[in-house]
């Protein structure tokens, strides 16, 4: 919809429900929704019943590049490397019968667990090299899709611009 349009519909929309009206706090396109997300989240976070409405990219039916495919393509090795590698340092792979938690001293039979943590205080039973290598999966994926997120605001051009509203109603 245009700006002119909801400006129209604003006095319509105002007073119904609990939401008093609905303010447009700023003129700015985010370049994705979850920036738009954030701007509302922080708008509104501190006032009662406030609504707000602000643009966004939408990069849903822009045809992705082959650079974003190749990270595409990357996040799911990736993601396959991390669940190969989960499998394989498993506590119930472990050559030993009982398995020492380091938080709470129990020795545990290996056979009786169900997953990878404690039954008895629920620290993980894996080691921290570990948990470090499949944080640092996690990192690797994050990295990715950030890189995903700077190619997209590339082709601003040819994505459509959205409203995001925020709107809060209580029966």
């Amino acid at each position: 919809y245009s700006y002119k349009y909801v400006e129209r519909r604003k006095n319509e929309i105002c007073n119904k429900g609990r939401t008093k009206c609905i303010s447009f706090p700023t003129d700015k396109i985010f370049d994705t929704e979850e920036k738009a997300v954030d701007f509302i989240d922080d708008y509104c976070g501190d006032k009662f019943y406030a609504g707000c409405a602000v643009k966004f990219y939408d990069y849903t039916n822009v045809k992705p590049t082959a650079k974003i495919i190749e990270l595409r393509n990357k996040i799911s090795e990736n993601n396959k490397k991390k669940i190969e590698y989960i499998k394989q340092n498993s506590v119930k792979n472990q050559k030993a019968a009982y398995i020492g938690c380091r938080s709470c001293g129990s020795k545990l039979n290996k056979d009786k667990l169900r997953g990878e943590s404690c039954p008895l205080c629920y620290s993980d039973l894996r080691s921290a090299t570990v948990l470090n290598r499949i944080n640092g999966f996690d990192k690797k994926k994050d990295e990715l899709l950030s890189k995903i997120e700077t190619e997209q605001i590339k082709q601003k051009k040819k994505a459509e611009i959205k409203w995001l509203v925020g709107y809060e109603y209580h029966c």
